[in-house]
């Protein structure tokens, strides 16, 4: 421990350097600072340091970029001001909080814009309690990938299988054509016969109207429009969907607890899709709750970002269950298609949204959606020169 006369003789040691050899090391510390700041500045990297009371005491200009920072110097340097992504901000607090570190951890960020990172999280020896968080956009991320080729299977697997679904339909047509003219010549075979066989074409006539209907509403479901974003209220949305199914609560008896924020503004969607996500998702929850319960919707707009919940206190599902939920054809229903969460998935995406799933086996399962509110379409930005460190970034 640094006693006072350690300092007294500290100090009568500067008194005794000579002037001008100390203003030269003090320049030659400030232009080291300096090189050094501009060097973090130039690599790719976001670079903060938070100490112990969550206060961000440096970022560079990668941070700000990625962190949607304008002010290069901002006032409020606090955690909870300079970072608007929700999970971001928590996981970072969760490692400090608990004294971790984490190296090339993937992270998912939703605000101020979509984008993939890799995150690492070290503590700073020399300066206890304080933290230097690493930002790495990803350009080339395996999730990303993963999701690519997703969508590429799935937009494989819906071509065949509307081709095969058209073709089923011609000979479905000529199935109904040919019992009907069956059922006309009945009168022609003896009555003791002919009971019988118009029972076995009726039979026939309904199962093959029940077919041909699936092949419609599969045909139906599996053509899409090029995606039309423009300005529209997912509360009415969500309210239509649910007075469209309120026969199917009274029958099961489901009890409805709908919670909205009347701060959510019209923003940015495409209506007709988000009907889709949100008509596919609670019909899941109405199956999964056939001898009643409970169906909670909650909207909630946090700042730039909305989020709507969707539980339910169904049968729930297992970790096996759930891995798969969002695979093509995967279904546990006995007339189910299998693509119905799996749309649903690829129209958040769209949308530049996450969805996630949580579920628990006899309790229930919740789809938690989030949405970026943008109330403007933006036009694609010019190229811009290289900017300055005293220029704001946005």
């Amino acid at each position: 421990m640094m006693t006072p006369d350690f300092y007294l003789k500290a100090i009568k040691r500067i008194d005794n350097i000579d002037k001008d050899k100390l203003a030269e090391w003090v320049s030659s510390l400030c232009d080291h600072q300096k090189k050094t700041a501009e060097l973090l500045d130039a690599i790719h990297e976001g670079v903060l340091v938070i100490d112990s009371q969550l206060q961000v005491t440096y970022l560079n200009l990668p941070a700000q970029r990625i962190l949607g920072i304008q002010s290069e110097t901002p006032q409020d340097r606090t955690l909870d001001h300079l970072i608007f992504d929700q999970n971001l901000k928590q996981r970072l607090k969760s490692i400090i909080h608990e004294n971790n570190e984490v190296f090339d951890e993937p992270f998912q960020l939703l605000m101020p814009r979509h984008q993939y990172l890799r995150i690492s999280i070290l503590c700073l020896k020399r300066l206890k309690g304080s933290y230097v968080v690493s930002l790495l956009p990803e350009t080339h991320h395996d999730e990303r990938l993963k999701e690519r080729y997703q969508q590429e299977h799935l937009a494989a697997i819906v071509t065949l299988a509307s081709g095969v679904a058209h073709e089923i339909g011609n000979p479905l047509n000529s199935i109904n054509i040919h019992l009907q003219l069956i059922a006309k010549q009945l009168g022609l075979i003896p009555a003791r016969y002919a009971k019988t066989i118009k029972e076995s074409i009726e039979v026939v006539s309904e199962e093959t109207d029940r077919l041909d209907q699936i092949v419609k509403n599969f045909l139906r479901a599996t053509r899409r429009k090029p995606i039309q974003f423009e300005k529209g209220n997912l509360q009415d949305i969500l309210k239509d969907v649910l007075r469209l199914l309120e026969p199917e609560f009274k029958q099961q008896h489901i009890k409805l607890k709908s919670i909205f924020d009347h701060k959510l503004e019209p923003f940015l969607m495409d209506e007709e899709r988000l009907n889709q996500v949100f008509l596919n998702i609670i019909k899941n929850s109405i199956q999964a709750m056939p001898n009643g319960g409970t169906l909670r919707i909650t909207v909630k707009k946090n700042q730039a970002l909305c989020r709507i919940s969707i539980e339910d206190t169904g049968h729930g599902m297992d970790r096996k269950a759930l891995d798969k939920i969002f695979d093509a054809y995967y279904t546990t229903k006995e007339e189910g298609s299998g693509l119905g969460l799996v749309i649903a998935y690829q129209i958040i995406r769209e949308h530049h949204g996450r969805i996630e799933v949580q579920s628990q086996l006899n309790k229930g399962t919740a789809f938690h959606i989030y949405l970026p509110i943008q109330k403007e379409k933006l036009p694609l930005p010019s190229p811009q020169p290289t900017q300055k460190r005293n220029e704001q970034f946005i």
